[in-house]
């Protein structure tokens, strides 16, 4: 082989081109030989050593064959090539003929493929090969991957040392009409695969395959065959000899099909130790006048599925060191056999007979193999035909005192009077119909697979038997007891070594007592896949343990399940004790009943599993103890209807004690209500979970829930809710009763409720030492909603800050939460939290000194047509004092957006007689807190002051604040001012706002007066919202704002374009806060606001936020080190900006950065100090002053920067961006600066495509 480039290019027959050669060498070519096979005629003559040898695209027609024209290829080699030869037939050319021609030692011999990609639609091929050689080909001899019409007649050809096979033919969802595969008198030898054929999902395919009269010798599997469901096979008059696998012929349907297959008169001779002879899958077969001589193999003949075959006249001699001589997968059916009689079986003993077919008597799981008539002798002229082959045998062994039996029984018989107390069952057993069989007081040992069958009856032990029986292993596990239409009675009996014991087929009813068992090979006791009709289970004092599901059913047709379990023990290594499942497509409602009394049950994954849509539950555990798996669920419903009755049950580690997922509603059932009851439980489990999850997910059937003197009491918190209730949708239909349970010492929130419900009633029940007890959250309810009562609960200890009872559903419609007759004792945080309007609060008692707020309302989403305050009337609160109570009640006076609370007239005492209706002092002695009535003066020296509830100055009050007075103020709590304050602080006293704990802020100070505000000298300290000022003219000077958790000041002008806002701030300190100082200067154009030597600095976000469509002027400023923007400008429509003799530097982010439209004047002022930034790619620079030009009106912007300094920044310097929606004129002055040390000093970029750069 020459260098490819070296290589020429070949012969290639054009359209009207022919080429002939005769005893012609073609070597060392790119492609040998290419065209269409009816222009081209090579005899006698070698291809090799090209890339490609041949290609071919058409060949002759059936007119040119007809009419005697010669083949494309005869007596040729195409040999030694790196591929040999590729080729396909097109319509009106399919044929391709080759004779006496050798397709040797490339890396294919033939391929048929669509090499010249031309349209699939008029490809057609028909291969015609006789006498050729396909062999040593580094892969397939021939390799057929085409899925087009395809017929191949192979005759007298050879197929040997192919490394990977002789023919290997893929399809795949073909729709092709007929095709056919015939190989004849050909030999396939040492060629690892000799015939392999799939057609997948050819669903239109009539494929037939011929393979006769060839040979097959010493190759790993002779015939590897797949079809779909309509093809048909004749294997006949074959050898294979020495090979692993001869024959393969599956479907790839798994189901049964109209496939037929004939196998016949084939030899089979010396085939290998270890393997299956000839292997039949899903596809009809008739396998005769066949005949197997000195084999090995450990299977001859193994029929996988189906029953509609016929094995018969075939022989089998010498044959002995097979195992099975036949041998069926095929699940055993009642009624139904496979046809294995008049073959000659080496043998005239009967029983000899027997022991080579490997069938339900060998493996009770697997269907019976008839050979009631078989032939004595070689020549099959004597004939015997025997009834007794299959039936019932027993024989004692003299030495071991053992019986031995098995068979089929079709008489009564008591197994316990043969005279022997040790049975062993080395046959499976079939009890006909009408016949009874009683195993009692006697033991009996199960050879491995082996089991019992029951078409009659089968009494297992007695009770009136002093001697247990005993079933177990002999050696490995035995199949099961199998139920058809019968009932079974297990008494006194011990039980061991199934994989399941009880196998139920179809209506049957079983009922076990005083049994055990347990061992580590049973995975069930009873199961029933898909059983016909209606299955009752009924165990009684047992002690059970296996490793999967104690009784596992999946239900097909069956009307109803019963399964009750009394005073038993019951255990699972992995699964449930009960696992009941739908597995059927009928949707006709089905009764599952389940009962649990007086039990013990253990589950690897839980206790109870009841899945099916279209079941009707009714489920009942009373007096039992039920546990698993610390990520176990110990009853798992998923059903329609759950009618449930569990009382006086303890229940144990879990992670869900009960798991219920709603399926849509039965419609052909008439009363679709029904109720879920749990009376009496106590549940322990320490694990993080729920007691019960509940899911609906599409509009379920009716429930009433009834929870009642239930307990979940822990030592220690423990992570665990009592209930868990969501949906998907918005049903509207349960009812949930919550009455008289106990709960204590769960850290997660108890009751949490994401479900709407008809009605909810939470009433006598103890809530104790928790963290949250219930969190209703639910869609919006409709007006079929009735009502919220929660009644004569106690709750004490309770912690959760943010509420011990949260009702976050804003809509209940007509109907209220009703909060009455409570005990709130000794909680922490918050005791009820509310947002809706639709709530009644009365007759409750509040004694919580520690706790945060009795009650707190929550912010509603809207705030529409409902009621703007909530009636808390004739409430204890713990105190008479009304700023006591005032106090622990977030309302309105701590947020002007919420509900306000009308807590009078309320009790001084547990006697809800004890009417109160005491007004507040502003001034008790050193605290204050209420509304300022008249004019108030707090003088210095009678502070500090602590203010422990809301204050507000009224529009006609004034509060007088003396020099040097400290107000301390306690968490949460705001200074609304209305009216007038005077603060009369100095440089050296001045008035200072801090708070009693640091770790708690106050909120702030808010100042809205229409009076106007001056103050002077004031220090804020600690808050949520700093200093806010509300007002059209306002004066301060010398006034700290620091450590507040939004924005040190919030300066909000009014949004009135008819009113001047004339707001001057001198001498401002706002550092430490999230953002320092936040302009909102709304849509005003006469706003003015001026800010004259301050410091903003060190604040956490920006350090100036200004959102405005006015005048801001900012002079003589020191904005440095905040840790993200010195300044964030949105100046919109109008707003204008002035930066005047300020220094900005040492910011986190940009100096300046944002929008402005009027324009901007920084004169005067110093940037400086800003470095580069860090990301993951890498250090990049910032830009540290980026202004944006955004107007998109035709009013002139101005951008005026003079006088300015811009130095010691690593990044750029300034980047002015005119947007691309702002079309105006635009006038830029940048005069008299000075840039250095840092990057680009000037940019400018114009998205109208102008780009302006300083450097």
């Amino acid at each position: 082989m020459m260098e490819t480039s070296s290589l020429w290019l070949g012969i290639k027959q054009f359209s009207g081109g022919n080429v002939t050669l005769r005893h012609t060498t073609v070597r060392q070519a790119v492609v040998g030989i290419q065209g269409n096979g009816s222009n081209i005629h090579i005899s006698n003559s070698d291809i090799y050593s090209c890339v490609q040898g041949l290609l071919l695209s058409g060949g002759i027609s059936a007119n040119q064959l007809e009419s005697g024209w010669g083949p494309i290829l005869f007596k040729t080699k195409v040999t030694n090539n790196e591929q040999g030869t590729r080729m396909h037939g097109v319509l009106g050319q399919e044929i391709m003929l080759f004779e006496a021609t050798d397709f040797d030692l490339n890396n294919y011999g033939i391929e048929v493929e669509n090499w010249a990609n031309i349209q699939t639609q008029i490809i057609s091929t028909i291969l015609l090969s006789e006498n050729v050689s396909m062999s040593n080909n580094r892969n397939y001899g021939l390799y057929i991957k085409i899925g087009s019409p395809t017929v191949v007649d192979v005759r007298g050809s050879m197929f040997v040392g192919n490394r990977n096979g002789g023919v290997y033919w893929y399809q795949y969802y073909t729709n092709n009409p007929r095709q056919a595969f015939t190989i004849t008198d050909t030999l396939f030898e040492d060629t690892n695969f000799g015939i392999s054929y799939t057609c997948n999902y050819c669903r239109t395919s009539n494929m037939t395959v011929t393979i006769a009269s060839n040979t097959f010798n010493d190759n790993k599997r002779d015939i590897y065959i797949t079809f779909h469901s309509s093809e048909q096979s004749f294997i006949v008059q074959n050898v294979f000899s020495k090979s692993q696998e001869v024959l393969a012929i599956q479907s790839d349907t798994s189901m049964e099909t109209n496939i037929s297959v004939i196998i016949s008169e084939n030899s089979f001779v010396n085939l290998l130790r270890g393997y299956t002879a000839v292997s039949v899958s899903f596809v009809k077969t008739i396998i005769s006048k066949n005949s197997f001589n000195n084999c090995s193999s450990t299977t001859l003949i193994s029929v996988k599925n189906g029953f509609d075959h016929l094995i018969a006249n075939n022989t089998f001699v010498n044959s002995t060191d097979s195992i099975c001589y036949v041998q069926t997968k095929q699940p055993y059916t009642k009624g139904k056999t496979i046809s294995a009689s008049l073959n000659y079986w080496d043998t005239n003993d009967i029983f000899a007979v027997k022991s080579k077919v490997c069938d339900f008597f060998v493996d009770s799981s697997t269907a019976i193999i008839d050979v009631k008539g078989f032939y004595e002798d070689f020549s099959m002229k004597k004939l015997n035909y025997s009834k007794a082959i299959d039936m019932f045998r027993s024989a004692i062994n003299e030495t071991t005192n053992i019986t031995y039996i098995g068979g089929i029984v079709d008489d009564d018989i008591d197994i316990s009077t043969l005279g022997v107390s040790r049975f062993m069952l080395n046959r499976s057993l079939l009890i006909q119909e009408g016949v009874t069989v009683r195993i009692q007081g006697v033991t009996l040992n199960i050879t491995d697979v082996k089991g019992i069958v029951v078409l009659g009856t089968l009494v297992i032990g007695s009770s009136d038997s002093v001697d247990r029986t005993v079933i177990q292993k002999h050696s490995g596990v035995w199949n099961s007891i199998v139920l058809y239409n019968t009932g079974l009675n297990v008494l006194n009996t011990n039980i061991s070594g199934a994989v399941a014991a009880i196998d139920i087929r179809s209506s049957s009813s079983v009922y076990i007592h005083n049994c055990t068992a347990y061992d580590g090979a049973m995975q069930s006791l009873i199961k029933a896949d898909k059983p016909k009709h209606n299955v009752s289970v009924h165990i009684s004092n047992c002690i059970v343990s296996v490793d999967a599901n104690v009784i596992e059913i999946v239900v097909n047709d069956s009307q109803s399940i019963d399964v009750n379990i009394e005073n038993s023990t019951m255990t699972s290594n992995r699964n449930y004790i009960v696992s009941v499942t739908d597995g059927s497509s009928n949707r006709s409602p089905k009764l599952v009943r389940v009962s649990v009394l007086g039990s013990h049950s253990y589950g690897g994954v839980g206790v109870l599993n009841i899945r099916g849509c279209f079941f009707r539950t009714e489920l009942t555990i009373v007096d039992s103890e039920f546990a698993a798996t610390r990520y176990g669920t110990l009853v798992s419903l998923a059903n329609p209807s759950m009618k449930t009755e569990a009382h006086r049950n303890k229940f144990g580690d879990s992670r869900r004690d009960f798991y219920l997922e709603f399926c849509k509603p039965l419609t052909d059932v008439m009363n679709n209500s029904t109720t879920f009851n749990m009376v009496n439980n106590i549940f322990k489990s320490q694990s993080d979970g729920e007691v019960f999850y509940m899911y609906d997910y599409s509009g379920a059937t009716e429930h009433t829930f009834n929870f009642t003197n239930n307990s979940m009491v822990y030592m220690q918190p423990t992570a665990r809710q009592f209930l868990f209730i969501t949906s998907y949708g918005n049903s509207e239909k349960h009812t949930l009763n919550f009455i008289s349970n106990t709960l204590v010492n769960s850290s997660k929130t108890l009751l949490e409720i994401h479900h709407r419900f008809r009605q909810i009633t939470l009433k006598w029940n103890k809530f104790i030492n928790n963290s949250a007890c219930l969190l209703y959250s639910a869609p919006p309810h409709t007006d079929k909603f009735l009502g919220f009562e929660i009644d004569r609960n106690e709750f004490q200890g309770n912690t959760h800050i943010d509420g011990i009872i949260v009702i976050s559903t804003e809509q209940f419609q007509n109907g209220t939460v009703s909060l009455t007759n409570n005990d709130f004792i000794n909680n922490m945080g918050t005791s009820f939290s509310f947002k809706t309007s639709n709530v009644s609060i009365k007759y409750n008692y509040f004694e919580n000194p520690e706790a945060l707020y009795n009650l707190k309302v929550n912010k509603f989403v809207t705030l529409t047509n409902v009621r703007t305050d909530i009636n808390a009337s004739f409430n204890y609160w713990g105190t008479t004092d009304p700023r006591d109570i005032e106090n622990k009640l977030y309302d309105k006076s701590y947020d002007e957006t919420l509900l306000d609370i009308l807590y009078r007239p309320y009790l001084g005492s547990r006697n809800i007689s004890d009417f109160r209706n005491e007004e507040i002092n502003f001034v008790n002695g050193n605290e204050i807190g209420g509304n300022v009535n008249g004019d108030v003066t707090l003088h210095s020296d009678k502070g500090p002051y602590v203010v422990v509830s809301n204050i507000v100055v009224g529009e006609n009050d004034t509060l007088t604040i003396q020099e040097g007075v400290e107000i301390r103020v306690m968490a949460d709590i705001g200074f609304t001012v209305l009216g007038i304050l005077i603060s009369q602080g100095t440089s050296q006293r001045p008035v200072r706002f801090i708070s009693v704990d640091h770790l708690a802020p106050w909120k702030g100070i808010e100042l809205n007066s229409k009076h106007g505000v001056n103050i002077t000298h004031l220090l804020v300290n600690n808050t949520k919202e700093g200093i806010t000022l509300k007002t059209t003219k306002a004066t301060l000077h010398d006034v700290t704002s620091t450590f507040s958790r939004t924005s040190g000041f919030y300066i909000f002008a009014t949004d009135n374009k008819q009113n001047v806002t004339a707001v001057s701030v001198s001498k401002l300190n706002a550092s430490n806060n999230a953002d320092g100082v936040t302009i909102n200067a709304g849509t005003g154009y006469n706003n003015y606001i001026s800010i004259l030597n301050c410091i903003v600095a060190d604040n956490t976000a920006d350090g100036i936020v200004t959102m405005s469509t006015g005048n801001v002027t900012i002079s003589k400023c020191t904005i440095e080190r905040n840790k993200a923007r010195g300044m964030k400008l949105d100046m919109r429509t109008n707003g204008f900006i002035k930066v005047v003799k300020s220094l900005i530097r040492n910011n986190s982010e940009y100096a300046l950065e944002g929008e402005v439209t009027a324009g901007i004047e920084m004169d005067s002022c110093t940037i400086s100090d800003h470095r580069l930034g860090y990301n993951n790619w890498g250090w990049y620079p910032r830009v540290h002053t980026h202004l944006r030009i955004s107007a998109s009106n035709s009013k002139l912007t101005t951008v005026d920067i003079k006088n300015s300094i811009i130095t010691n920044n690593t990044a750029d310097g300034i980047l002015l961006t005119r947007s691309y929606n702002n079309r105006g004129p635009l006038a830029i002055t940048v005069d008299n600066n000075t840039f250095n040390i840092g990057n680009v000093a000037f940019e400018f970029n114009d998205e109208h495509k102008l780009w302006v750069i300083f450097f």
